[in-house]
């Protein structure tokens, strides 16, 4: 049997890179915010409410102590709403220059 692929050995060092990720409060999107930050990415993560998102954070910094405010943003995002899109976009460009 192959090698299995385990996050927490196989992601490469990510200091200095930025990454985005919808969904991030819950599922895959929650586990791949908290494996992202636990190997050095900024990570700007999207949910539909504050509450959602706060949960999320809560989780992902109760399992990487080392996971910062800083590196790690919540984005107003529902994805049925054309406008919303817009908004996080255009957040997103005013924050970083690339992704």
């Amino acid at each position: 049997m192959g090698k299995i692929w385990d996050p927490r050995v196989d992601i490469p060092n990510l200091n200095g890179k930025v990454a985005v990720v919808t969904g991030g409060n819950s599922g895959i999107g929650l586990q791949t915010i908290r494996h992202l930050t636990a190997h050095g990415a900024k990570v700007y993560f999207t949910a539909r409410s504050e509450a959602k998102a706060k949960h999320a954070r809560d989780y992902v910094f109760s399992q990487n102590p080392d996971a910062s405010e800083e590196r790690l943003i919540w984005l107003l995002l529902d994805l049925s709403s054309i406008k919303s899109v817009m908004q996080a976009v255009e957040e997103l460009k005013a924050k970083e220059n690339k992704i």
